[in-house]
């Protein structure tokens, strides 16, 4: 149970990045808990670190304006191993009776080819993880075999389809360009910290249109291919825009200054509702 205050809070509610923030430690905590480990320290083979590296996030039924200062939220967190190598937490929010918001992460075992080079991250073995592959007690859906967050992981690195989602393509070309810093966007681990990107878009969509401040995020989908090295640029692009406005939603795609695809999202806002409080000095 956590007590809000302003370190959890924003300017219309629970803040998304704290809240991204918070999940990404109990997934991580959760898949050490699995192993059999004290804390998260994972290890490839050959005793080099492995991280628990997100390919995707979604985050639904959000009403982070709900959240009120001193309000006690509580999470419950599942963990499940869709296939191999792969772990989804499934993160739910309540206020008292209330569900807040759902949150889920799709990870997969990655390191570093050379050292301190984000680009060189590549899949690696855990053996204590691996020797559970002929186990499988994942979510499925349907006859696919995949939990939905991983189709909508897969569904999203093979495109955006605009019909699909609602979306119409943007009536101009806009851009974004924002260069992470190593003291606050950086983790310990020395990679762009996955709930970051979420900040960075909605930087993009505050610079694109002055959203209107008490609009929260409802839904937020994020499938990612890779990662940034200190000191290099994230280009943010327009992809469509929801049929009744921006502000109701959109879709971009983020990549580095030479061109490499690092995630696309799809973004839907909710306006605040009438009771949300007004923000404390």
């Amino acid at each position: 149970m956590t007590r809000l205050g302003m370190p959890q809070l924003a300017y219309a509610g629970l803040s998304e990045t704290w809240l991204l923030r918070d999940c990404g430690d109990r997934h991580w905590l959760a898949i050490a808990a699995r192993l059999g480990l004290a804390d998260p320290d994972f290890r490839d083979a050959d005793g080099r670190p492995a991280y628990a590296a997100f390919l995707g996030l979604r985050l639904t039924q959000a009403a982070l304006d709900a959240a009120r200062e001193h309000d006690r939220l509580d999470v419950s967190t599942r963990l499940s191993r869709p296939g191999p190598a792969r772990h989804l937490s499934v993160h739910d929010l309540h206020i008292g009776p209330r569900r807040i918001a759902r949150v889920e992460l799709l990870s997969t075992f990655v390191g570093r080819l050379r050292p301190g080079d984000n680009r060189s991250v590549a899949r690696v073995s855990v053996p204590a993880d691996a020797a559970d592959d002929a186990a499988d007690n994942g979510q499925s859906d349907g006859d696919t075999g995949l939990p939905p967050l991983a189709q909508r992981v897969r569904a999203l690195r093979a495109g955006v389809d605009l019909d699909a989602e609602g979306l119409l393509a943007p009536p101009a070309t806009l851009r974004f360009s924002f260069t992470p810093c190593p003291r606050n966007d950086f983790n310990g681990a020395g990679f762009l910290y996955f709930a970051n990107f979420a900040a960075v878009l909605d930087r993009a969509a505050w610079d694109w249109w002055r959203e209107a401040p008490q609009q929260t995020t409802a839904v937020r989908e994020i499938a990612w291919f890779g990662n940034l090295n200190v000191g290099e640029t994230l280009h943010v692009g327009l992809l469509g825009v929801h049929r009744d406005g921006p502000g109701a939603g959109h879709a971009c795609e983020l990549r580095a200054g030479d061109g490499r695809l690092l995630a696309r999202a799809l973004t839907r806002r909710r306006p605040a509702s009438a009771s949300a409080p007004e923000p404390q000095p």
